[in-house]
């Protein structure tokens, strides 16, 4: 399987929007058809999120700020509902 890693820096709330807007734009130019990355604060911290499933709207919160891609799914054609 090949994967791609991306990870986005912590900062402020308006720095790390800023990262998820960009990384999200480089998502699509990989075939991603919806937004994956956002920010999110729980309990008065930041914290990044990714959609695993975006037809469940099943996510996760990225503990370590990065989350594997699967590049293969990313690469086939949009109409394909992926699993990310």
């Amino acid at each position: 399987m090949n994967r791609v890693w991306i990870e986005l820096e912590l900062g402020s709330i308006t720095e790390m929007e800023e990262r998820t807007e960009s990384a999200n734009k480089m998502m699509r130019k990989l075939n991603a058809d919806h937004d994956v990355f956002w920010v999110n604060e729980r309990r008065g911290v930041l914290e990044y999120c990714v959609y695993v499933d975006w037809n469940s709207g099943t996510y996760e919160s990225l503990e370590d700020n990065g989350h594997w891609f699967k590049l293969d799914e990313l690469s086939i054609e949009p109409d394909f509902q992926r699993q990310y």
